[in-house]
């Protein structure tokens, strides 16, 4: 007979959590630098996210629509599936 333990499921893999400015600076294609915050951090860019910076020397210069890990456009490093766990 198979106990209980048996029929679950192990926890999914996460990926490591990592602070932004430990990971290396990486750029698109185009040369633009991807957001280490926008991409590793819980809250995001907070110069991006904040409508007040829109246009001005505090908004962030950086790209938030491609991937920090693998440099694919859609998603974010901290949900990226094309790049191994680290």
């Amino acid at each position: 007979t198979r106990s209980v333990d048996s029929l679950v499921e192990p926890p999914a893999k996460r990926r490591k959590r990592h602070h932004p400015k430990k990971m290396p600076l990486r750029n698109t294609a185009a040369g633009v630098p991807i957001c280490r915050y926008h991409n590793y951090s819980e809250k995001g860019c907070v110069k991006f996210n904040n409508p007040a910076n829109l246009g001005t020397a505090a908004a962030c210069i950086a790209d938030h629509t491609h991937c920090h890990a693998c440099g694919k456009k859609g998603h974010i490093a901290m949900g990226c599936v094309f790049a191994p766990l680290i």
